[in-house]
């Protein structure tokens, strides 16, 4: 997936699969928003909905249309962003559309807006629509991922890091996994479910300076590290873990390179 070509330097740009209405869908994001919004003078949110001429067969982007989707997107961020001090905020595909969401400092005059910004866009429809949004709502709670959705994104950075570091991802491997816990007793019933689901508990640890969760947890286990794989595990420890009042922090391996 393209990075688009407006992204500026503080940007987080990131995306992750999800289902919407029973709908695959795939969201694509500025996740560095969340630490800024709401902006006080961006209260109108614009919504700009392309139907694609060539979805495959989940109602997703055809590789073929892509490219033109990736000019088309450029041309309305850009546009948007010197006429109505627009924020591109991100972008969701499902059932056929992607559609594209701004925050602005106005509305006026949107439409005829959008229109020039894809003069010389005939191949695909498309329609938009305004409305206020002042507490960035829409952002925060449908395109911002979820704790388990943003964990997964988090999966994906560290296996594509592993393959430009050569990993060979079709060995198993020793894979650790960190978390911590508000007391003893929380943490000592964690591991009892851990160790039926076959994991090993290599440390723990204590930290008085933190107020919240000072009990620490390694646990291992050997697994694939295939994207699914990965999100199969981390779930199923996010949710054990939540049980117990308890913190999933991420997991760590080494490379594994074919002989």
């Amino acid at each position: 997936m393209a990075t688009p070509l407006f992204v500026e330097n503080q940007s987080e740009w990131d995306f992750y699969f999800c289902t919407i209405e029973d709908k695959p869908a795939s969201i694509m994001l500025d996740l560095a928003l969340i630490h800024t919004i709401p902006v006080a003078e961006k209260t109108e949110f614009i919504q700009v909905m392309i139907d694609l001429n060539f979805p495959n067969e989940h109602g997703l982007t055809n590789p073929a249309e892509a490219e033109i989707l990736y000019i088309m997107e450029d041309h309305l961020a850009e546009h948007i962003s010197a006429t109505l001090g627009g924020i591109y905020a991100g972008r969701n595909t499902t059932g056929g559309q992607r559609i594209f969401y701004f925050y602005c400092n106005s509305s006026i005059d949107y439409r005829r807006i959008v229109d020039e910004a894809f003069e010389g866009f005939s191949t695909h429809a498309y329609t938009c629509k305004a409305q206020k949004d002042p507490d960035w709502s829409f952002y925060s709670q449908f395109l911002y991922p979820s704790p388990l959705e943003y964990q997964s994104i988090l999966n994906r950075r560290v296996i594509d890091s592993l393959k430009k570091e050569g990993d060979d991802l079709s060995l198993p491997r020793d894979i650790e996994h960190y978390l911590y816990f508000p007391t003893r007793e929380l943490r000592e019933a964690f591991e009892e479910k851990a160790i039926a689901e076959n994991f090993q508990v290599i440390s723990r640890s204590y930290d008085p300076d933190d107020t919240e969760n000072p009990f620490g947890l390694v646990i291992v286990r050997e697994d694939k590290i295939d994207p699914q794989t990965m999100d199969e595990i981390v779930m199923l420890l996010v949710l054990k873990a939540a049980e117990e009042k308890g913190e999933y922090d991420g997991w760590g391996t080494g490379l594994a390179i074919a002989s």
